[in-house]
Protein backbone atom coordinates (compact mmCIF):
# COMPACT_ATOMS: atom_id res chain seq x y z
CA UNK A 1 0.00 0.00 0.00
CA UNK A 2 1.15 3.47 -1.11
CA UNK A 3 2.22 5.87 1.65
CA UNK A 4 -0.56 8.49 2.28
CA UNK A 5 0.27 12.16 2.12
CA UNK A 6 -0.38 11.83 5.88
CA UNK A 7 2.49 9.89 6.40
CA UNK A 8 4.72 11.77 4.10
CA UNK A 9 4.31 14.51 5.79
CA UNK A 10 4.06 12.85 9.43
CA UNK A 11 8.26 11.62 8.27
CA UNK A 12 9.65 14.94 7.53
CA UNK A 13 7.31 17.10 10.49
CA UNK A 14 6.15 14.78 12.75
CA UNK A 15 8.32 15.14 15.28
CA UNK A 16 8.28 17.11 18.33
CA UNK A 17 10.88 20.30 16.73
CA UNK A 18 10.52 20.18 12.98
CA UNK A 19 6.95 22.90 13.25
CA UNK A 20 8.69 24.75 15.67
CA UNK A 21 11.90 24.98 13.60
CA UNK A 22 9.84 26.27 10.62
CA UNK A 23 7.82 28.65 12.34
CA UNK A 24 11.33 30.60 13.68
CA UNK A 25 12.27 30.51 10.63
CA UNK A 26 9.41 31.98 8.76
CA UNK A 27 10.27 35.63 9.14
CA UNK A 28 13.43 35.39 7.69
CA UNK A 29 17.15 33.32 7.97
CA UNK A 30 18.77 32.71 11.43
CA UNK A 31 21.89 31.90 12.73
CA UNK A 32 22.43 28.82 15.16
CA UNK A 33 22.72 30.33 18.40
CA UNK A 34 19.46 32.74 16.95
CA UNK A 35 17.30 29.83 16.10
CA UNK A 36 18.44 27.82 19.36
CA UNK A 37 17.55 31.26 21.91
CA UNK A 38 13.60 31.34 19.56
CA UNK A 39 13.23 27.55 20.48
CA UNK A 40 14.07 28.08 23.93
CA UNK A 41 14.68 24.33 25.71
CA UNK A 42 15.69 22.59 22.57
CA UNK A 43 18.88 20.61 23.49
CA UNK A 44 21.61 21.00 20.85
CA UNK A 45 22.00 17.39 19.98
CA UNK A 46 18.09 17.52 18.90
CA UNK A 47 18.29 21.48 17.18
CA UNK A 48 21.00 19.73 15.05
CA UNK A 49 19.63 16.45 14.22
CA UNK A 50 16.29 18.14 13.19
CA UNK A 51 18.17 21.12 10.94
CA UNK A 52 20.09 18.27 8.81
CA UNK A 53 16.26 16.01 8.64
CA UNK A 54 14.71 19.32 7.25
CA UNK A 55 17.73 19.95 4.79
CA UNK A 56 17.34 16.42 3.82
CA UNK A 57 13.59 17.08 3.77
CA UNK A 58 14.22 20.14 1.66
CA UNK A 59 12.51 22.20 3.85
CA UNK A 60 15.49 24.50 5.15
CA UNK A 61 18.89 25.21 3.60
CA UNK A 62 22.30 26.32 5.20
CA UNK A 63 24.12 28.88 3.80
CA UNK A 64 27.40 29.48 5.40
CA UNK A 65 28.32 32.89 6.64
CA UNK A 66 31.77 32.39 7.76
CA UNK A 67 33.81 30.09 6.75
CA UNK A 68 36.94 29.88 9.62
CA UNK A 69 35.22 28.60 12.10
CA UNK A 70 32.17 27.29 9.63
CA UNK A 71 29.54 28.90 10.43
CA UNK A 72 26.06 28.03 9.11
CA UNK A 73 22.81 30.39 9.01
CA UNK A 74 19.42 28.57 8.11
CA UNK A 75 16.26 29.59 5.90
CA UNK A 76 13.46 28.06 4.41
CA UNK A 77 13.70 26.81 1.03
CA UNK A 78 10.31 28.11 -1.57
CA UNK A 79 8.31 24.20 0.06
CA UNK A 80 9.57 24.96 3.29
CA UNK A 81 7.82 28.95 3.55
CA UNK A 82 4.85 26.96 1.59
CA UNK A 83 4.08 25.26 5.22
CA UNK A 84 3.08 28.61 6.44
CA UNK A 85 -0.81 28.29 4.95
CA UNK A 86 -0.56 24.79 7.88
CA UNK A 87 0.77 26.32 10.81
CA UNK A 88 -1.87 29.19 10.51
CA UNK A 89 -4.56 26.21 10.14
CA UNK A 90 -3.11 24.87 12.92
CA UNK A 91 -3.11 28.10 14.69
CA UNK A 92 -6.63 28.98 14.08
CA UNK A 93 -7.08 25.08 15.52
CA UNK A 94 -5.27 25.14 18.55
CA UNK A 95 -6.85 28.64 19.08
CA UNK A 96 -10.47 27.57 18.98
CA UNK A 97 -9.55 24.01 20.35
CA UNK A 98 -7.95 25.76 23.43
CA UNK A 99 -11.24 28.28 24.24
CA UNK A 100 -8.99 30.91 22.94
CA UNK A 101 -5.45 32.30 22.66
CA UNK A 102 -2.76 30.63 25.15
CA UNK A 103 -1.71 32.87 28.06
CA UNK A 104 0.41 36.14 27.18
CA UNK A 105 0.08 35.43 23.58
CA UNK A 106 -2.20 36.50 20.46
CA UNK A 107 -2.63 33.61 18.51
CA UNK A 108 -5.25 34.87 16.03
CA UNK A 109 -4.44 36.80 13.02
CA UNK A 110 -6.73 39.83 12.29
CA UNK A 111 -7.10 41.84 9.00
CA UNK A 112 -5.21 45.45 9.96
CA UNK A 113 -8.19 47.27 8.68
CA UNK A 114 -11.04 46.51 10.36
CA UNK A 115 -9.58 43.96 13.25
CA UNK A 116 -11.82 41.21 11.91
CA UNK A 117 -10.30 37.43 12.78
CA UNK A 118 -8.86 35.64 9.90
CA UNK A 119 -10.42 32.42 8.41
CA UNK A 120 -8.24 30.15 6.15
CA UNK A 121 -10.52 29.43 3.21
CA UNK A 122 -9.62 27.32 -0.28
CA UNK A 123 -9.24 29.40 -3.32
CA UNK A 124 -8.63 28.52 -6.69
CA UNK A 125 -5.95 31.00 -7.96
CA UNK A 126 -6.87 30.07 -11.51
CA UNK A 127 -10.93 30.94 -10.82
CA UNK A 128 -9.96 33.52 -8.66
CA UNK A 129 -12.93 32.30 -6.91
CA UNK A 130 -13.07 30.81 -2.93
CA UNK A 131 -13.84 27.19 -3.33
CA UNK A 132 -17.17 26.66 -1.71
CA UNK A 133 -18.52 22.97 0.29
CA UNK A 134 -20.51 22.62 -3.35
CA UNK A 135 -16.80 22.50 -5.01
CA UNK A 136 -15.71 20.11 -2.94
CA UNK A 137 -11.98 19.49 -4.37
CA UNK A 138 -10.36 16.15 -5.92
CA UNK A 139 -6.99 15.03 -4.93
CA UNK A 140 -4.86 13.74 -7.70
Amino acid sequence: MADSFLDRALVALGDRWSLQIVEALLPGALRYNDLSQALGAIAPNILASRLRHLEQAQLVEARPYQERPRRLEYSLTTEGRSLSDVLSALRAWSTRADGGAEAGRDQQSVHQRCGTPLVLRPWCPTCEQQVTENDEPIWI
